[in-house]
């Protein structure tokens, strides 16, 4: 009896290494890959406040080869285009390329499928990942590009929803010269005489900011029509151009050259003839 009471304590141990208090189901949670719903046959987990999928989800979301070798309890990433990432359930190491590199949660064996940070593994292969608050949504997306009046902003994410493209409000709009304020629920921009004030989209919608990771964020579109810019995406909506024109109302001739006013904010370039 006593030895019986061993084995069930080791049982009871093992069983909560693999299965930790910290792990809860997110089946309510909605996964948007490019732009397009996915639902998973076997539910997200949460552990320790982060998102973990099934590896083959990884591998549809990622567009990369994933292979699970039980035997060894490896895993093993190909993104098809030079990058492999191997790691092991219940270890925080992983390899990429190689390279050791520290996982923030290590990969859970649940009900005998193996789970793997979203997020970290999405970075990793170069995909763009967030979190929609409102919708309970995360998104992952292959990377795109926004440029403000012909200037790559290359550290500025884009996320897509299936209703449209997100950027972070201070990412675009501060480029444009305008200051962002939040107040009351609302986000002001503000230069000079122009005030423009946005609220909250509703549900699945554009019109108004979103918070992704916790930040303001709102389309290309809905931000040129309420500042009257321009946006305009290429034919594979890869890269989108927002542009806005600044009207020049003064030139002076001062002491130490010539003086040029703007009605708002400007950028320039200087070369020597």
């Amino acid at each position: 009896m006593r030895k019986i009471r061993w084995l069930l304590w080791i049982f009871l141990l093992l069983a909560g290494w693999v299965v930790p208090a910290a792990v809860q189901a997110a089946s309510a949670m909605t996964l948007v890959v490019n732009g397009k719903e996915v639902k998973p046959d076997v539910p997200p987990q949460i552990i320790n406040k982060r998102t973990m999928v099934p590896i083959y989800f990884a591998g549809e979301a990622y567009g990369a080869k994933v292979e699970w070798d039980r035997q060894t309890g490896t895993v093993t990433i190909d993104n098809r285009a030079g990058k492999v990432i191997r790691m092991q359930p219940g270890k925080k190491t992983a390899y990429v390329n190689g390279k050791a590199m520290t996982l923030e949660v290590a990969p859970m064996i649940v009900k005998d499928r193996a789970f793997l940070p979203l997020r970290q593994i999405g970075e990793w292969l170069g995909a763009t990942v967030g979190w929609d608050a409102a919708s309970n949504t995360v998104i992952i997306n292959n990377k795109k590009t926004i440029a403000v009046n012909g200037n790559p902003l290359t550290q500025a994410p884009v996320y897509q929803l299936p209703y449209g493209h997100f950027v972070k409000v201070n990412d675009v709009a501060k480029p444009l010269g305008y200051e962002v304020k939040t107040e009351a629920k609302k986000v002001i921009l503000e230069q000079g005489a122009e005030k423009y004030t946005i609220g909250q989209a509703s549900a699945a919608q554009s019109n108004g900011y979103r918070l992704i990771d916790g930040t303001f964020a709102v389309t290309p579109e809905f931000l040129s029509q309420v500042i009257g810019a321009k946006a305009d995406w290429n034919e594979e909506k890869t890269a989108c151009t927002l542009d806005k024109l600044q009207y020049i109302t003064g030139i002076s001739r001062t002491d130490d050259g010539i003086s040029i006013e703007s009605e708002g904010k400007m950028t320039y370039s200087h070369f020597t003839l």
